[in-house]
């Protein structure tokens, strides 16, 4: 949690210091290209670090939706059937 909090702090304070040195030395076409492999390797280590959070197909086609009775007054006052 805590490297998460120091990324989204110092990731706008570091990220145009960083980019400016690379501008000056190497053009503008640059920053955008160490944004490209940052980024990639985020989604990378993202991609092959996080668990899989979707339900089985077994246990969430058990769920039901029923919108609360307030929505459903809404929806005749607005003269929307309900279905």
């Amino acid at each position: 949690m805590g490297l998460y909090d120091l990324a989204c702090a110092a990731g706008p304070t570091l990220g145009p210091i960083v980019a400016g040195f690379a501008v000056v030395a190497n053009g503008w076409r640059w920053a955008f290209w160490e944004m490209l492999w940052i980024t990639g390797f985020a989604l990378a280590l993202l991609s092959f670090s996080m668990p899989e959070v979707s339900l089985p197909p077994s246990f969430s086609s058990s769920f039901y939706f029923s919108p609360p009775s307030a929505f459903k007054a809404s929806l005749s006052c607005l003269g929307i059937p309900e279905s």
